[in-house]
């Protein structure tokens, strides 16, 4: 048996050897026929020797440089592969950001109204089902992985998704308290008081992560180091802040015309008037709520200055904020839908 073994042993040594000629062949031919590489060779050759390279080091070199080169490869690819496949642009996660504002505004309006309509008959009377739920807030405009280039910008997204879970949580504990008869009145205006001071808590946190999503990425590697080295790259830091800054004031200004073309659209106007200017369309608004002498929000209300500090700056603009949401609270709580219903319905138990 260990004669076997021996000329099994024997055998694959011959095989190796033939090989290893083989690939010795090979060098001499590409030696023979390149002829720019004679420089290099003429180094590489006897720094092979000094560190006792032998011919299968050399294939194993060879072996170890081709699968670097295809990690590389398939590296660029991954994330070719990931911009192209990336559900959306981050131009695109501003834009849906600033509808949110309008969501948050519409659920401000919605939530004040049930409230002002209700009138504290909690243990005889509850909304109808379907206008709480219509204050949920979809999670599906929220993709933190479109910063995945950014830690901090994507724990942003991610710390919205998180709030905006919890209040939807919140929505559903509400909805079944104002539909349970015997629960208390304090715990169900608790409730709603919760869900209107959540719209003007999320107005602010979205504008905090607009702002933040808005600044220029931190440097990291050679850009880093670049950056604490020579002293230029300070202007160009400066510029990327004016930038971030002009940017951010844009997203904005966006939000606040979405929020008075959502505002003076939700009010009771004729087939006529629709077809007025908006600022026409606000003179109307106000000389109803003029004549009306019913405020649901006033200026000074804690409940809705997020949307009035960041929307609505100076005073001339907080009064047109303040009648606008007056005129639509009015609206839903009176006004008719399409089929001729209240818009707001408050059903007996």
């Amino acid at each position: 048996m260990l004669d076997t073994i021996t000329h099994r042993l024997d055998s694959l040594t011959q095989k190796l050897d033939s090989v290893s000629n083989h690939f010795s062949e090979l060098i001499q031919q590409a030696e023979m026929t390149t002829t720019g590489v004679t420089p290099v060779r003429d180094y590489v050759v006897p720094f092979a020797h000094y560190v006792g390279f032998d011919k299968w080091d050399w294939l194993a070199l060879i072996i170890a440089a081709f699968s670097l080169a295809c990690a590389y490869y398939a590296y660029r690819s991954q994330k070719e592969t990931e911009k192209n496949t990336m559900k959306i642009t981050e131009e695109s996660q501003f834009m849906l950001m600033i509808d949110y504002f309008r969501h948050f505004y519409a659920n401000l309006i919605a939530s004040k109204s049930i409230v002002a309509k209700l009138d504290n008959r909690f243990h005889t009377h509850y909304p109808s089902e379907e206008h709480i739920r219509k204050l949920g807030v979809d999670t599906d405009a929220l993709h933190p992985e479109v910063f995945f280039h950014s830690k901090e910008k994507y724990n942003h997204i991610h710390e919205l998704l998180m709030l905006v879970n919890n209040y939807n949580t919140e929505l559903g504990v509400a909805e079944k308290h104002l539909c349970t008869q015997n629960l208390i009145a304090e715990a169900k205006l608790r409730d709603l008081n919760t869900l209107i001071f959540k719209q003007n808590l999320f107005c602010e946190k979205f504008r905090k992560a607009m702002k933040e999503l808005c600044e220029p990425d931190k440097p990291t590697g050679w850009k880093k180091w670049k950056r604490c080295i020579f002293l230029y790259e300070e202007s160009g830091r400066l510029e990327d802040n004016e930038k971030a800054r002009k940017r951010y004031n844009e997203y904005i200004e966006k939000s606040r015309k979405n929020i008075i073309e959502t505002a003076v659209g939700r009010d009771d106007l004729t087939d006529e008037q629709k077809k007025l200017s908006l600022e026409e369309k606000i003179e109307i608004l106000r000389a109803r709520v003029k004549e009306r002498n019913k405020d649901y929000f006033s200026a000074d209300e804690k409940q809705a200055n997020n949307f009035a500090k960041i929307f609505f700056r100076d005073d001339k603009d907080r009064e047109l904020f303040f009648m606008l949401i007056n005129s639509n609270i009015f609206y839903e709580i009176h006004g008719k839908n399409t089929q001729g219903y209240d818009k707001i319905a408050i059903l007996p138990f």
